[in-house]
């Protein structure tokens, strides 16, 4: 089973959550359903890998934007890198695996690193990792970093995050991203 949210190609990134008994013996090779580029907005294309809990590896696609639907929409990756109010919306649909990683950076003051779960903010109402088998929170003992650099590229790195619901197990990963321009 697949359920898929509308594509907002100038919104809030697509999220596509595929179910664990959907997902291809060899996830890496499944390509993100968003094309990574060619599109009239920056794209993000990212890679996740995850380990500890659930061990994920694929690629996915986002539109780089704004938190909100209503906020400006970045022309340039050098201009998404600039974030809106503070904030810079990370990479969240890696849906060639089933993975959302709705993170924001709080107090962002453009490219460099930003480390600590106070450095960052969801769109949910905890920091959590959706997986195709659950979610994961952050928890005292966690550990975020994300770096940012000028042209767009990036990774995000957590550990520690924990089951939601059962408190079993640990999920650590990275997310890397490249920012492709915009199909003029």
């Amino acid at each position: 089973m697949t359920i898929a949210s509308p594509l907002r190609m100038f919104g809030i990134s697509a999220l596509l959550i595929v179910s664990s008994a959907s997902l291809p013996a060899d996830a890496a090779a499944k390509k993100p359903s968003l094309p990574c580029g060619g599109i009239p907005a920056p794209t993000l294309c990212s890679t996740v890998a995850l380990s500890g809990a659930e061990t994920l590896a694929g690629e996915g696609a986002d539109v780089a934007s704004g938190l909100k639907i209503e906020d400006a929409k970045p022309k340039s990756c050098a201009e998404w890198t600039k974030g809106i109010g503070g904030r810079l919306r990370l990479p969240s649909a890696t849906d060639g695996v089933g993975v959302s990683i709705p993170f924001a950076i709080k107090g962002y003051k453009g490219p460099g690193t930003y480390a600590g779960a106070a450095s960052f903010e969801d769109v949910t109402p905890s920091l959590t990792v959706i997986t195709p088998s659950g979610a994961y929170v952050a928890v005292a003992s966690s550990t975020l970093t994300a770096t940012v650099k000028a042209d767009g590229s990036g990774s995000f790195t957590f550990t520690k995050f924990v089951e939601n619901v059962t408190k079993k197990g640990s999920l650590n990963g990275t997310v890397s991203w490249v920012c492709k321009k915009p199909k003029k």
